[in-house]
């Protein structure tokens, strides 16, 4: 009986591994659940609120948007997330958008545009 060498076993091992690496790296959908397509919302921007000084002193506009409170459950409960905005000064000389997303519990990231505003 033959015993396989080193280099033999080393290939072989490699093979395996990268037969196995796609399969293992191929995204799942939770199981029993379509992923459900993004919404399209209409935003009501308005003022903000009379306590967020700083966002009206930098003429932002608010709104919420309507986002799951389990992304592995999209259709079930959703929860409003405040967001906040700074049209373009120049909307010509306009080259974008900045998103930003600096909020979390008990940390509000909507006055964040008016903090990056130009004074």
């Amino acid at each position: 009986m033959r015993v396989p060498s080193t280099v033999g076993l080393g290939l072989g091992l490699a093979g395996l591994l990268t037969a196995a690496v796609p399969a293992a790296a191929t995204p799942q959908q939770p199981a029993g659940r379509d992923a459900a397509p993004p919404q399209r919302q209409h935003l009501a921007w308005g003022p903000c609120s009379a306590a967020q000084t700083e966002l009206n002193e930098a003429g932002a506009q608010c709104a919420k948007v309507t986002v799951p409170l389990d992304y592995a459950d999209p259709r079930g409960r959703t929860i409003q997330i405040a967001i906040s905005r700074i049209k373009a000064t120049s909307p010509d000389a306009r080259r974008g958008i900045l998103l930003s997303n600096p909020g979390g519990p008990a940390a509000p990231a909507s006055p964040t545009p008016s903090r990056s505003a130009p004074r």
